[in-house]
């Protein structure tokens, strides 16, 4: 069945239908299935007493609505059908089906008894900025080099910086520093080892050196004795 687009709702009813929607209404939200689709419905006694709450009242639709009864309140919640903000519905008569398959009512009318079906998915305000904050918790995630050249997304998204200037610019550069080299160990203990063996090396030059020296003076001694 093709989806026909609803009339364009008037703003202080987008209003109290965002009021309903919030948990500071206290109307308690169930799940059903309606054309095989998932959905929440509510019931209208629920709806009634939310208008009637204080809560209401301090708003600025309530604020311009004034003092509502469950009358008024009840003429209220009628007159938004038409703008389909949700729909009335009914149980199915047959035991056998689910309690929260539900069914379209022939005859739309509100009532406190009755219960009703969500069509208006709340302020398209609320819903772009849950999707910004989707995404930059999403970016918060992901806030690592895209490439070993060292390419950023938002560099200065944490830095102290203005809200808006913390989403300029929207990428950077970072060019890696270049890493130390470290001699390792082997080589360390290789050159140590060669040292060593250098001086060993320079001494025993000087013993010949001195061994060569002497042998002369105990051949001459030698001489002598045989005179």
């Amino acid at each position: 069945m093709e989806k026909t687009a609803p009339p364009e709702r008037p703003k202080n009813l987008c209003q109290v239908a965002d009021y309903l929607l919030s948990p500071q209404s206290g109307v308690k939200k169930r799940d059903g299935v309606f054309n095989d689709s998932r959905v929440i419905y509510f019931r209208g006694k629920g709806a009634v007493n939310a208008l009637l709450k204080p809560e209401f009242g301090q708003t600025a639709v309530g604020k311009e609505l004034g003092e509502l009864t469950r009358e008024s309140a009840a003429q209220l919640l009628g007159s938004m059908i038409p703008h389909q903000f949700f729909l009335k519905v009914e149980r199915p008569s047959d035991p056998e089906m689910p309690k929260n398959m539900l069914q379209l009512v022939q005859y739309q009318s509100f009532g406190e008894d009755g219960i009703f079906v969500w069509r208006y998915e709340g302020s398209q305000l609320r819903s772009h900025l849950m999707a910004g904050l989707l995404l930059l918790i999403v970016l918060a995630g992901v806030m690592f080099p895209l490439w070993p050249p060292g390419i950023w997304i938002f560099p200065n998204l944490f830095e102290d910086v203005g809200f808006v200037d913390s989403f300029i610019p929207l990428w950077g550069w970072h060019e890696p520093e270049a890493p130390v080299e470290k001699k390792s160990a082997k080589k360390i203990q290789a050159g140590e080892e060669a040292q060593a063996e250098v001086e060993t090396q320079v001494i025993s030059e000087e013993v010949a050196e001195k061994v060569t020296k002497r042998r002369p003076m105990v051949e001459d001694a030698a001489d002598e004795d045989a005179l």
